[in-house]
C-alpha cells in the first residue's frame, strides 16, 4: 500500500516577460589627473580605494550642482541622466565598473534620473578589491558582475520602469540601435521600421523617452564604440570604418566628446583591468 505524505504538491513559475538582462560596458581601475564633463548612458558601481585629504577628487551634479567628494570605502552607485563634471587626482583610486541592466534595450532597470546612492563600507571596498586582483579574466568578470548586482539590490527601485508598454512599441528599433547603429543611421530609416512618417516618429520618441531620437541615436552609437574597443584584435580605424565614420579623425572627436578620453586612451585603461600584467 502506497504511504501517504502530508502537504500539497504544487509547482510555480516565475513570470519571465520581465527577465533583466546585465551587459558589461566597461571595467577598470583608474587613478588618474583630470577634469571631464560626463553624460553616461549606463550604470556605474565603483569603490574608492585610495584618498588623500589634501588632493581630494569629487563630481559635481551639472543639473543640481551638488558635489559629492570621493573617501575611502565609497560604494557608488550611480544612474545616468545627468551630465556630472569629474575632478580626479592620481592621488586617489578607483575601481569601476560600467554596464546595463536592462528588461530590453531602452527600457532599464533603473530609472535614469542621475541618482547617486553611496555607502561606506570598509568590507564591500575589500571585496571589491579582492574581485579586481582575480588572475582569471573570466573569473574577474564574473566577480564584477556579481558586485555590481549587490550593490543594484541594495538599492532596488520601487516599481518597474515607466511607460514599459509604451516603450515596448519601440522595441524594434532600439533593439536595431543596440545591434547595429551607425554614424550613417537616418532617423527616416527608423521611422520606416514602425512604419510612421519621420515627423510622427520623432514626436512619438521624444514623448516616450525624453530625448530625441538622434540624442538617442549617439548614445547608442558611443556604447557600441567602447564596446568594440574591447577587442584588441581590431584597430581604432577599423572601428572607425564599422561604425561608418567617414575617417579615424571623426570618430575619435565623436569619442573624445562622450568619454573625455581618446579612443586610444580609453582603450589601454581596459586593457590594463582585463589583461593585468603578470
Amino acid at each position: 500500500m502506497k504511504q501517504q505524505v502530508p502537504g500539497v504538491c504544487f509547482y510555480q513559475t516565475t513570470p519571465l516577460e520581465v527577465q533583466p538582462r546585465f551587459s558589461f560596458v566597461n571595467v577598470f581601475r583608474e587613478a588618474a589627473d583630470f577634469c571631464r564633463v560626463y553624460d553616461l548612458p549606463f550604470i556605474s558601481v565603483s569603490a574608492c580605494t585610495r584618498e588623500d585629504a589634501q588632493h581630494p577628487s569629487w563630481s559635481e551634479n551639472l543639473k543640481t550642482g551638488e558635489v559629492h567628494r570621493f573617501h575611502k570605502n565609497d560604494i557608488r552607485l550611480l544612474l545616468p541622466g545627468v551630465a556630472r563634471r569629474y575632478l580626479y587626482t592620481p592621488a586617489n583610486e578607483h575601481l569601476c565598473i560600467h554596464f546595463r541592466l536592462e528588461i530590453f534595450p531602452g527600457a532599464g532597470v533603473f530609472p535614469e534620473d542621475g541618482a547617486c546612492h553611496i555607502i561606506n563600507s570598509p568590507q564591500l571596498r575589500r571585496e571589491c578589491e579582492a574581485v579586481f586582483r582575480e588572475p582569471d579574466p573570466v573569473k574577474r568578470l564574473i566577480g564584477c558582475q556579481i558586485f555590481a548586482l549587490n550593490i543594484c539590490r541594495m538599492h532596488w527601485p520601487q516599481q518597474m520602469p515607466p511607460n514599459l508598454a509604451a516603450r515596448r512599441a519601440f522595441e524594434p528599433v532600439l533593439r536595431h540601435l543596440r545591434d547595429a547603429a551607425t554614424a550613417q543611421t537616418r532617423i527616416d530609416s527608423l521611422a520606416a521600421m514602425l512604419g510612421c512618417s519621420p515627423d510622427s516618429f520623432l514626436r512619438r520618441f521624444r514623448a516616450v523617452f525624453g530625448v530625441s531620437p538622434k540624442k538617442y541615436l549617439q548614445k547608442e552609437l558611443f556604447s557600441r564604440a567602447t564596446q568594440l574597443l574591447a577587442n584588441p584584435a581590431l584597430s581604432v580605424k577599423e572601428i572607425a570604418a564599422q561604425l561608418e565614420f567617414s575617417s579615424e579623425f571623426y570618430f575619435s572627436k565623436f569619442f573624445r566628446r562622450h568619454a573625455g578620453v581618446s579612443p586610444s586612451e580609453y582603450r589601454q585603461r581596459s586593457a590594463q583591468t582585463l589583461f593585468p600584467e603578470k
